[in-house]
C-alpha cells in the first residue's frame, strides 16, 4: 500500500473516483480530496469558478502533503499534481457506467434540473472534447505518466484492482484499531486532551467542559450527540454535532468541538469522525454547518467536501 501514498484518479464525472479515492485514502492515511472543491467558489452558490492561480495554489499545497488521494475530470488541475504522485489511475468507463453514476448519485449542492442536465450533457461529450477534461486529454496524462498505473475500464475491473492491490493489505488510515463510541458523560479521560488543547491555544474543549457541567449543553437534544474514538479506554479524539443554536430552523446542525489528540494526527480519525457524525445526520438535520477560524481546518473541511459560506454564524456548510 505504500505504493499509493500519494494516488492520483482521473476519469469522466460519474465515474466513480470519489468513491475509489475513500477506499483508497482510508487504508494510505490521507485525505481524498476532490478537485471540484478547489475549482469552483462555493460562497455565493455552485457554478462560480475560483480565480485559476488561487486554484492552482489549492493543488499544489495539497499535493505537498506526505499522503493524499487526489480525483477529478480537470485535466489541468490533475497534471499540477502529477508530478508528486506516486500512482495512477484512470477511471475509463464507457458512458452507460457514468450516467448512471451521475444519475444515481442525483442533483448536488442545491444543484437545479437544468444544471443536471448540463452536466449529463457535458459528460456524454467527455469522448468527443478536445479539452484537458476529455478522454483525449486523459489519454495524453496517462501516456505521459512514467510510474505505476492503472487502466480499469469497468466496474468490475474496478472491484477486482482494489481486492488485488489495496483491500488485502494493512489499513494506515485506522493506525491501531480504535471504535467511535457516543459519549453520554464526560468524565477524566478528557482532561489530557483538554490540557494539550489549552496548550496549543485552543480553548473550546474547557468550554465544551463548562458547559457540559452547567447544563447548557449536553447533546442530548433529538439528533444530537458528541462521539469519541476510543483506544483500549483511552479517548483520542472526538466531535460533537448539536442543533444550530443560531437559527430556529430544526433541520439545521451543527458541527462542534472536533479535537484530535497530537499524537493521533494524521491518520484518518478527524475524517472519520465527521463523516460518522455527518451520516448520524441524515434524515434529522437537512444542512450541516460549521465555524472555523484556521486555514488548515478550512482546508480540512473543504476536502471532506464542506463548502464555503458567507453567513454570518458559519464559515462552511454542508447540505445532506
Amino acid at each position: 500500500m505504500e505504493a499509493f501514498r500519494r494516488t492520483l484518479i482521473i476519469g469522466n464525472s460519474g465515474s466513480g473516483k470519489s468513491t475509489l479515492a475513500e477506499k483508497i485514502a482510508h487504508h494510505v492515511g490521507g485525505p481524498a480530496i476532490d478537485l471540484d472543491m478547489f475549482n469552483w467558489e462555493l460562497t455565493s452558490g455552485y457554478g462560480k469558478k475560483r480565480d485559476e492561480a488561487v486554484v492552482r495554489g489549492m493543488v499544489f499545497d495539497a499535493a505537498a502533503q506526505r499522503r493524499w488521494v487526489i480525483e477529478g475530470v480537470y485535466g489541468w488541475l490533475a497534471e499540477l499534481a502529477i508530478p508528486q504522485a506516486t500512482v495512477l489511475i484512470w477511471l475509463d468507463m464507457p458512458w452507460s457506467v457514468c450516467e448512471a453514476g451521475l444519475l444515481g448519485r442525483g442533483k448536488r449542492r442545491d444543484g437545479t434540473d437544468a444544471e443536471m442536465e448540463a452536466l449529463l450533457n457535458w459528460a456524454e461529450a467527455y469522448w468527443k472534447r478536445d479539452a484537458s477534461s476529455s478522454f483525449k486529454g486523459h489519454l495524453a496524462l496517462f501516456e505521459k505518466f512514467t510510474g505505476p498505473k492503472y487502466r480499469p475500464r469497468g466496474r468490475a475491473e474496478v472491484d477486482q484492482f482494489f481486492v488485488t492491490q489495496a483491500w488485502s493489505l494493512p489499513c494506515r488510515s485506522m493506525g491501531p484499531k480504535y471504535q467511535l463510541t457516543s459519549i453520554s458523560a464526560l468524565d477524566a479521560r478528557l482532561a489530557p486532551l483538554n490540557d494539550e488543547a489549552i496548550r496549543e491555544g485552543f480553548h473550546f474543549v474547557a468550554r465544551l467542559v463548562n458547559d457540559w457541567a452547567s447544563g447548557s449543553n449536553t447533546f442530548s437534544e433529538p439528533g444530537e450527540r458528541l462521539v469519541g474514538a476510543f483506544r483500549d479506554g483511552e479517548l483520542l479524539a472526538f466531535c460533537g454535532l448539536n442543533r444550530d443554536p443560531y437559527t430556529t430552523q430544526s433541520t439545521v446542525g451543527r458541527l462542534r468541538h472536533l479535537y484530535v489528540g497530537s499524537t493521533e494526527r494524521q491518520r484518518g480519525i478527524g475524517s472519520a469522525l465527521v463523516r460518522h457524525l455527518l451520516e448520524e445526520a441524515r434524515g434529522i438535520f437537512r444542512i450541516v454547518r460549521l465555524r472555523t477560524d484556521t486555514p488548515e481546518a478550512a482546508l480540512f473541511y473543504e476536502r471532506l467536501g464542506f463548502r464555503r459560506t458567507l453567513e454570518e454564524n458559519a464559515t462552511h456548510v454542508w447540505t445532506l
